[in-house]
């Protein structure tokens, strides 16, 4: 989520703050990490996401793969 707080997600999807921390904890023990950059390492070491460089090589595009 590019660095959002769970109240700037929550805000953006029309949830509850609670129930992006609960939703966020759930990825997390999932995925047997610790914190969201882990977590975003390990989804790409699954294959669950695909990181698409851009030109410029300063920003990326991250694809979730269902």
């Amino acid at each position: 989520a590019a660095g959002f707080s769970n109240r700037e997600i929550a805000q953006s999807v029309f949830k509850s703050e609670g129930t992006v921390k609960n939703q966020v904890s759930a990825i997390l023990l999932k995925l047997g990490v610790r914190d969201r950059t882990k977590a975003v390492l390990k989804a790409i070491d699954l294959g669950s996401l695909q990181l698409k460089h851009l030109p410029n090589l300063k920003y990326c595009n991250v694809h979730y793969l269902e």
